[in-house]
């Protein structure tokens, strides 16, 4: 022991010292200083945010020249661009005149974001937090007197909050320079601990925490400092087990390391809090996820990094040592077995977790032929798992042919005939199809790479190799991973190309719109007239809508989320107490833009992407006279796409119908052998109709014609083709 503590502790008692130092400040910093996690954290800044644009809106109300020109419109270019930039002027300006009739006129607005209404401009509070279509801002009026005695109204909105009805990828609900604060707080106007105030002291709003169900956050001054922490307590266990290793034997420091390592990765598994890491994305199941261990691509980084770093001991610490257990011993079998099924083994779990990573990941892409789909962190981490993996299977299956070599001088066939039985055994305990196939060339593989392990001419048993052989075996791993890789995107192209057809074939079938058709019958103009003074009452309203989506549409409740939304006949028609805040011109947009036509009369439906489709109704309810008296909408969307927001981009090109990997693209769609839709985008020559000998025989049949790949699908009176 007191050789151990001399050795060991007194050699690294300044890792220990400083990675406990660094745990300690990471712990102040994140709960004291700097914790992005805490609304403590959030309330300060945003307020501090709001306050300083607030008195930078009043620093700008002090120049009555600028605001004179700017209500004169006689300002400069550079004034204009001065305020219209979004970095120096990150809020919405507006300026008013009001005449003899107290009606307000609007001179001069730097965005076009949002827009004040006069309910707002009549208030009495000059500032106060307001709720708009697209998010929540602070409301700041001011009246200014410029030359001449001319009195302004000068109006700020600072956006505090973007929130959208329809979300999408860009257009993501979320506060203003803090996107992830989202995930742990949210507003209220209940009292809480975080208000966040007014530079008059005015409190606009609260803060309140999420539900531990959220994800936290934790700012990266806090995460570097646990990563050198944590790095610094690896470097003393690697030290205590190189200590294991030279005064007890290299396989006491090898056990030693490996079971320490294992044991340490199970308490992240068992108490996630130890390391609190499920709050990045890199850490979310929704990215990639195969098992309970492999449960997302920051664990399976952080696992190929221990295996790479196990095996990298292992071989450091075995040196030149072989096995020289003599063929006659009892235990000759076992020490040969053992080795060569543990090298089989991690041989199809690697390829496993290959081709899972390829298939199975949501935005972790390998397809080359689309420059851009790797340009995001996860494809960055997806190439340094196959890289450690690579480096980590070689080293080890190095260690593995050096140690038993002595047994197999004059009996190489051995190792071969052990690999081949003990990977059929393996073979035959999978259960899954896909891996069986894979894990068959695999294995053949495996008896490749041992071959040429075994040449001379490529010295893979010998642990110092020449850049030259370096070289090779990069080359042997990057051609065998490349293979997986293409194959894979092959059938994921495929897999995604049935599924394309599936939908197309869906969108021509009229059978769900005919569900939704004979619903929509009883919303005539008869009854909607007669009713449509209900809509103008909150509660007649609610309870009308209620009424009418449970009543008329409860045989089909459990196929569509169904929503009702009905608008006044102003010039800008006003909601008439909807539950989502989405506007006429929203849904009138998506209806005569995104809309294509169905069979059933006012019924369209828009598509989000190549599988998501959703359909909306439009009636104009008109009186006696035929003048309309208000708008009447219902939104159904299919509940298996319930979770896809409603996506309201104008002139949104077909290619995004297409499927990621589905470049170079073009399909047809055939109802009764005639051609009802298609997207041509290289002018490929689809015939107008089909003839009986076209028509394929199976639901799915591939084709080639003049070099390109046809996925033909026959789905009743409806044929699909797509052509690559």
């Amino acid at each position: 022991m007191k050789n151990f503590f001399q050795q060991v502790v007194r050699r690294n008692i300044f890792f220990l010292l400083g990675a406990g130092w660094l745990l300690t400040i990471a712990f102040i910093v994140d709960n004291y200083w700097y914790s992005s996690s805490s609304a403590r954290y959030l309330r300060k800044h945003i307020e501090s945010d709001v306050q300083q644009q607030e008195k930078s809106f009043d620093k700008f109300l002090t120049d009555t020249s600028l605001l004179r020109r700017l209500s004169a419109q006689t300002y400069t270019e550079a004034e204009m661009n001065q305020f219209t930039n979004t970095h120096k002027t990150p809020y919405c300006i507006f300026l008013y005149t009001i005449d003899n009739f107290g009606d307000f006129h609007l001179n001069y607005w730097n965005s076009q974001l949002a827009l004040p209404g006069n309910d707002l401009l009549l208030s009495k509070e000059a500032n106060k937090l307001v709720r708009l279509p697209n998010g929540q801002y602070e409301f700041v009026r001011r009246q200014v007197t410029i030359a001449n005695g001319e009195k302004l109204i000068a109006v700020a909105l600072i956006p505090i909050r973007r929130e959208y009805f329809i979300e999408f990828s860009n257009l993501k609900n979320e506060f203003i320079n803090y996107p992830q604060a989202d995930k742990t707080v949210s507003m209220t106007d209940r009292p809480t601990d975080y208000p966040v105030n007014s530079t008059v002291g005015k409190t606009l709003f609260y803060l309140q925490t999420r539900t531990l169900t959220q994800k936290d956050d934790t700012n990266w001054l806090t995460v570097t400092l646990n990563i050198i922490a944590i790095v610094l307590l690896l470097i003393v266990l690697h030290n205590m087990a190189h200590y294991f290793s030279i005064t007890y034997g290299y396989l006491t420091g090898i056990s030693f390391l490996i079971g320490t390592i294992v044991v340490l990765r199970a308490l992240t598994y068992f108490f996630p809090s130890l390391l609190n890491v499920r709050q990045f994305d890199i850490f979310d199941p929704s990215v990639y996820s195969s098992s309970r261990v492999l449960n997302s691509l920051g664990d399976l980084l952080i696992n190929a990094f221990l295996f790479c770093w196990i095996v990298l001991f292992i071989r450091v610490e075995v040196g030149e040592k072989r096995f020289s257990l003599t063929r006659n011993k009892s235990w000759y079998w076992v020490v040969v077995t053992v080795p060569i099924v543990i090298l089989v083994t991690t041989t199809f779990i690697f390829a496993g977790i290959i081709q899972t990573l390829i298939s199975d990941a949501k935005h972790i892409s390998f397809n080359v032929t689309n420059f851009f789909s790797l340009l995001n962190i996860y494809s960055l981490g997806g190439f340094i798992v196959l890289a450690t993996l690579s480096l980590s299977y070689f080293f080890l299956s190095q260690v593995i042919l050096q140690l038993i070599s002595p047994l197999m001088v004059g009996r190489r066939y051995i190792l071969f005939v052990i690999i081949a039985v003990s990977g059929l055994l393996l073979l035959t305990v999978i259960s899954s199809t896909a891996f069986v196939e894979l894990n068959i060339y695999v294995l053949l593989w495996l008896l490749a790479y041992i071959w040429f392990m075994e040449q001379q001419v490529i010295s893979g048993g010998d642990l110092q190799l020449a850049i030259s052989e370096v070289l090779i075996w990069l080359f042997i791993f990057s051609f065998s991973i490349s293979a997986v890789i293409v194959i894979e995107n092959q059938r994921i192209e495929l897999d995604q190309r049935q599924r394309m057809a599936e939908k197309l074939s869906t969108q021509a079938d009229p059978s769900s719109e005919r569900l939704l058709s004979i619903t929509l019958t009883y919303f005539d103009n008869d009854f909607l007239y007669h009713n449509f003074d209900r809509f103008r009452l909150p509660y007649s309203n609610s309870y009308l809508k209620d009424s009418l989506i449970s009543r008329n549409f409860s045989p089909y409740v459990q196929a569509y989320d169904m929503k009702i939304f009905t608008f006044d006949s102003s010039t800008i028609p006003k909601p008439l107490f909807n539950e989502e805040p989405v506007s006429y011109d929203t849904l009138n947009t998506i209806y005569n833009i995104e809309g294509r036509p169905t069979s059933v009369a006012n019924l369209r439906y828009f598509s989000k992407s190549f599988d998501k489709f959703s359909y909306i109704y439009r009636r104009s309810v008109l009186d006696s006279g035929g003048k309309a008296i208000g708008y009447f909408f219902v939104l159904s969307e299919p509940k298996q796409y319930k979770n896809d927001a409603l996506i309201p981009e104008l002139f949104r090109p077909l290619k995004e119908f297409l499927p990621e990997y589905s470049l170079n693209t073009a399909f047809a769609v055939y109802s009764n052998k005639r051609l009802v839709n298609y997207y041509n985008e290289y002018q490929y020559q689809f015939p107008t109709q089909l003839s009986d000998d076209a028509i394929p025989k199976n639901e799915f049949e591939r084709r080639r014609r003049n070099g390109y790949d046809e996925l033909w699908y026959k789905d009743n009176q409806n044929v699909v083709i797509i052509s690559r």
